[in-house]
């Protein structure tokens, strides 16, 4: 009696090791604990568009499209940690008037908080930029895989308007770079997701309201070159 069921206790212990093997990896591909399976450097090169409509103080409406391109390059030290340098180059059709602009930038990016500072030259003038070299900057409070508050100003590539927001994101995913920012800009409210289709393309529509003659749509596409 012992010898019959000791050897089927035996050959059940393969099925339920592979079992419990499956539910570990998964585990483990979902949730890494291992912080080196994020340590990688990439380039990052994006392309988008945008345009609206901008109000001044003194009361005029004047239109506004513009094109761009981005580089950047990472360095990301584990899931949360990374820091990156790039720039931003775009042409910019101000109200009848057409002016490239250029700007660079560096940011560090954390679990808790993220900080990033620039340049921005352009020579159009508006109510919200100056002509010639202006700052950029841009603040995070809260991991960005769960809820976070942040503040971008003159970061907002290709149109560069508008140069202010200020609001609430939410992840959407365990991945750090699916989440839904909402806030109030210099044109409205804006809404602004960001997807990560795969590895390395991903999706960055932007959208702001103030009125049905003040608003500003901008569409980015971003891929990822992995160089080690």
């Amino acid at each position: 009696i012992y010898e019959q069921y000791s050897f089927r206790l035996l050959k059940s212990v393969p099925l339920f090791l592979t079992i419990l093997a499956l539910i570990f990896m998964s585990q483990t591909f979902d949730q890494p604990s291992d912080s080196t399976i994020f340590q990688r450097k990439y380039f990052k090169i994006g392309g988008g568009f945008g345009f609206g409509h901008e109000e001044e103080i003194c009361g005029s409406i004047n239109p506004y499209s513009a094109g761009g391109l981005s580089i950047e390059h990472t360095n990301q030290y584990s899931k949360y940690k990374k820091f990156t340098v790039g720039s931003q180059f775009y042409g910019l059709n101000y109200d009848e008037a057409f002016a490239f602009g250029l700007n660079p930038y560096v940011n560090y990016s954390g679990k808790i908080a993220a900080v990033g500072i620039g340049l921005n030259y352009t020579d159009i003038s508006s109510e919200w930029r100056a002509e010639g070299l202006t700052p950029t900057l841009f603040l995070r409070l809260g991991p960005e895989d769960i809820f976070f508050a942040d503040m971008h100003y003159g970061t907002n590539m290709p149109a560069g308007l508008p140069s202010f927001q200020m609001g609430l994101g939410v992840g959407l995913k365990r991945n750090t770079e699916n989440y839904l920012r909402f806030g109030i800009s210099n044109t409205g409210f804006y809404f602004n997701p960001h997807f990560m289709m795969d590895n390395s393309l991903s999706l960055d529509p932007y959208f702001s309201i103030a009125s049905s003659e003040v608003y500003h749509f901008g569409f980015r596409l971003n891929y990822r070159i992995f160089h080690e």
